[in-house]
């Protein structure tokens, strides 16, 4: 009863969440729905031809054209019920394909969507590739919670319905003996749904962790061959992928289960059938004719039960993994809307009395007073941990503040809109984070709409001349997965040729200095001053500040501004 309820709350939330995903569909609905409707019907007719020759020609005295005549007519008329047939189930399956497609994609953008505007906690707590699991394979079960199988479900629902009330018009008592393993299905139905219902939950759940593996495992290859560790990490995920395939036996143990006693069931009620109805014909009560479709009917009346049987496994599935995509989506995403449009900051930022904890208890500011005057650059330094790049997190309003106040121009950040006010911040993270596509791709990613012209001169002002004389193609050079055609110097110089283009007024650097070879510092200190000209910048370092020639200095320990030095004025 309990697993009745769970299942019947996520369908109908899935409908409420998901019910746009069917819009401008109803036509196709429809024709799918009609045509499962009328195949239903064809299909209890099919026996009729079998019985009318029985009764109608065999077991009476006609003339040897009349026979031969009323023989082809049936012959005709079963050939006729089976094109038929075939026919509406071709076109129920198509069009409930192209409506399971339509709505397969609309889910997943959705769904992928509303991944992209959560916060950056909830992706910090997260793995990837548990929710690459939930955006691929998990949203194409949805289709049979609210679609597919439930066509499926409604045309063996209707065949078993006028199967029922023609067998219990042609001989009710018939009839009246598939009660018995009918009622024991029934009871059944709910305990075989929940066990596996859980059971696909487990493994889902397994095969998101052996996702997750699978991708920290190939983005960190090079370190792992580095340390020799191939067989650790294929070790990890052999043990890993085994739990999975061990939890997706369970589930297929279950399902086997299902239909083995729907198989048992069948040869139970087409045996009492047959017995009954032999004995009513032995009786007189039964022509021969009517005993032959009592028995297909019997026959096919266990057909669609196990198919019922197999969708109601299907639904559970679908039911399952519905149920983790309904866990992503009920999470509430960051407010873009609220707040006042950003105008242009002149660029002050305070710190009042902010402190910040981590989830997981590690405080790392606590009470931090900070001001940073229009214009500067500022270099934050101190050793790990100490919560130099929380602040440019905070700045950026990826995380809120567990205390105190962030003020920009002396308005606190939370008065803005969100994405007028990052339109308004050039940041570039501590690690090469660069996309597949060409240089100018990724320089454009920092303003969609910056025209040629724009992304040339944001080369420029990143000093990437060099780079683009040394490829033919220039901007227009693909970049290849990981950058691996770019120095560490070169990809952190198109990094901050990705901030310049936002023409942007405040500048957010997070160790652009770090994996650099020495010779590669200098060129990256000269973009870094291009690019900070009359915006307020602030730069996390461990060191290159005469590279970096700050106007301020502070530096962080254990949360708290402990030291405060004016910098080297840039020329």
């Amino acid at each position: 009863m309990r697993h009745s309820r769970v299942q019947a709350s996520v369908i109908r939330e899935a409908r409420s969440r998901f019910g746009s995903a069917f819009a401008g569909q109803r036509a196709k609905v429809g024709r799918s729905l009609g045509a499962t409707i009328l195949a239903a019907a064809l299909d209890v007719a099919k026996p009729w031809p079998a019985a009318l020759v029985i009764d109608g020609i065999l077991g009476k005295a006609l003339s040897d054209t009349a026979a031969v005549t009323g023989i082809v007519l049936a012959g005709a008329g079963v050939v006729l019920l089976s094109v038929l047939t075939g026919w509406l189930n071709f076109v129920a399956t198509r069009q409930a394909a192209e409506v399971g497609r339509i709505a397969t994609v609309r889910v997943r953008q959705h769904l992928f969507d509303h991944l992209h505007r959560l916060s950056v906690p909830f992706h910090t707590a997260s793995r990837v590739g548990d929710l690459l699991i939930r955006l691929t394979g998990d949203v194409t079960l949805i289709r049979d919670l609210l679609f597919v199988s439930w066509l499926t479900l409604i045309e063996l629902g209707l065949s078993l319905t006028a199967m029922a009330v023609v067998m219990a018009f042609v001989d009710w008592p018939t009839a009246l003996v598939l009660a018995v393993p009918l009622i024991h299905m029934a009871l059944e139905g709910p305990s075989n749904a929940s066990q596996l219902r859980e059971a696909v939950r487990k493994q889902r759940k397994r095969q998101g962790k052996s996702a997750a593996m699978a991708a920290e495992s190939l983005t960190q290859i090079r370190l792992i061959k580095a340390y020799g560790a191939e067989q650790l990490a294929t070790g990890k995920f052999r043990a890993s992928n085994e739990r999975e395939e061990s939890d997706g036996l369970k589930a297929a143990v279950i399902a086997a289960r299902i239909e083995r006693r729907s198989e048992t069931l069948s040869g139970l009620g087409t045996a009492l059938a047959l017995m009954n109805g032999a004995f009513r014909v032995w009786g007189g009560a039964l022509s021969v004719g009517e005993l032959v479709v009592l028995l297909s009917y019997a026959k096919s009346f266990f057909k669609p039960m196990r198919k019922i049987a197999s969708e109601l496994t299907r639904v559970a599935k679908a039911s399952a993994v519905t149920e983790r995509i309904l866990e992503v989506l009920r999470i509430e995403p960051e407010d873009h809307t609220a707040g006042t449009p950003t105008p242009r900051l002149e660029g002050r930022i305070e710190f009042e009395n902010v402190s910040f904890s981590y989830p997981n208890g590690r405080k790392v500011l606590t009470e931090l007073d900070l001001m940073i005057e229009p214009g500067q650059v500022v270099a934050l330094i101190g050793g790990n941990g100490q919560g130099k790049s929380t602040l440019l997190s905070l700045l950026l309003r990826l995380i809120e503040p567990d205390e105190g106040r962030v003020l920009v121009d002396g308005y606190p950040l939370d008065e803005f809109q969100l994405d007028s006010y990052r339109g308004r911040i050039g940041y570039v993270p501590q690690g090469l984070q660069l996309f597949s596509g060409t240089l100018a791709d990724n320089i454009r990613f920092g303003r969609a709409d910056a025209s040629d012209l724009e992304v040339a001169a944001a080369a420029r002002l990143a000093i990437l001349d060099d780079v683009l004389a040394r490829f033919s193609e220039g901007l227009e050079t693909e970049v290849g997965e990981g950058a691996s055609s770019l120095s560490a110097g070169e990809a952190r110089r198109l990094m901050l040729a990705r901030a310049a283009v936002r023409d942007a007024d405040l500048l957010l650097l997070d160790e652009p200095f770090a994996g650099l070879d020495a010779d590669a510092v200098p060129a990256v200190g000269r973009a870094i001053r291009a690019i900070a000209s009359g915006r307020t910048t602030i730069v996390v370092t461990h060191g290159q500040l005469e590279h970096l020639q700050p106007d301020m200095i502070f530096e962080l320990s254990d949360g708290r501004l402990v030291g405060e030095v004016k910098g080297q004025l840039r020329s």
